[in-house]
């Protein structure tokens, strides 16, 4: 096991779960309806900061898988949890897109319907939808590549593994599923789960679980190097 890398990734899992946590208390829940959201964006001018913090925070999230899969070495529990960490690598790439649609192309276009007037202001206002249309498309996904199938793997590997309390691996596999599967049927149109019970939730659950998982990472660096 390599200390510096368990310990980085044990400082990332906490930060980076406090990070996301901080985002989305700030963030709260976007409106339905492009009626409902281009107006709630508009009047936010801490938009583009919300957003950045956002990416910054998701940003530390594969350091931490990448310590965890350090601890993971054996057997099926160090091959879940590199699938795991390359699921959660994916998940960024979507998520840094879908943010930068939300955080700072809808708030341009926000804003610019909100300063507009007469003919402009309907124009700016199509504009505005029609990001929030293409945000409803990358939202279902990064819930699904970000919060789902990488927390269902790497708890699945700390569940099947040694390092760590077994209870703890199963509880994030089953919030992670979960989630994954609230995500396929957001995907499908089907209303079967609310989204405060398909996502916010859950995913607060699993940063309560990664900001668990850095503190056992952090001791189990120190008790290496003892």
């Amino acid at each position: 096991m390599n200390a510096i890398s368990v310990r980085l990734g044990g400082v990332c899992a906490v930060l980076g779960a406090v990070g996301y946590l901080a985002a989305g208390a700030l963030h709260r829940d976007l409106p339905s309806g492009a009626e409902n959201a281009v107006p709630h964006v508009a009047a936010h001018p801490e938009w583009h900061a919300i957003h950045l913090l956002a990416i910054l925070a998701v940003a530390l999230w594969p350091i931490a898988f990448a310590g965890l899969t350090a601890v993971l070495t054996e057997g099926w529990s160090a091959i879940l949890a590199r699938i795991a960490t390359g699921a959660v690598l994916v998940g960024l790439v979507i998520y840094v897109i879908d943010t930068a649609l939300d955080g700072y192309v809808l708030k341009v276009a926000a804003d610019t319907w909100a300063a507009a007037s007469g003919t402009g202001k309907q124009e700016a206002f199509l504009i505005a939808s029609a990001v929030y249309r293409v945000l409803q498309a990358t939202f279902v996904a990064s819930i699904i590549w970000l919060v789902g199938v990488p927390f269902s793997l790497m708890g699945l590997a700390v569940a099947v593994g040694r390092a760590f309390p077994r209870w703890l691996g199963w509880a994030a596999f089953l919030v992670g599923l979960f989630v994954t599967t609230a995500g396929i049927t957001y995907y499908l149109g089907i209303d079967a789960i609310p989204h405060l019970a398909g996502f916010v939730g859950p995913s607060g659950l699993l940063m309560i679980w990664m900001l668990v998982m850095g503190i056992l990472m952090t001791r189990s660096a120190r008790r290496s190097q003892v």
